[in-house]
This record gives structure tokens, sequence and C-alpha cells, in this order.
């Protein structure tokens, strides 16, 4: 008399642990792209007008 009438804790684990898994990977990949969108973003801004100019910096 012991029938399983539906899927039971244990059962739903693989998809529980495949779900927070995915989450983090998720939140991975955002952080990937904020830190490339910033890297962007600091390329695109004019340096001040007192940085030294690049041609002063190198030896030749």
């Amino acid at each position: 008399m012991n029938e399983k009438i539906g899927p039971t804790v244990l059962d739903r684990l693989p998809v529980v642990a495949a779900l927070a898994m995915f989450e983090e990977l998720e939140s991975g990949f955002r952080m990937v792209k904020m830190l490339l969108t910033a890297i962007e973003n600091r390329r695109d801004t004019p340096r001040p007008c007192n940085a030294v100019p690049e041609s002063v910096l190198s030896v030749p």
C-alpha cells in the first residue's frame, strides 16, 4: 500500500541542483558583462587635459 502518488523531494533534487547551478552561472555572466561594459565605457571617456601624452612617455 506504499504507492508513490507524485514525485518526491529526492526525485526533484537534480532539477533543483541544476537550477541553482544555472543561477550561479547566469550571475557570473552578468558580472563579466558589467566588467566589460565598465572597461568599454572607461575607454570611451576622454583623458583629462593634464594627462601626460604617450609620446612623452615613450623612450626612443
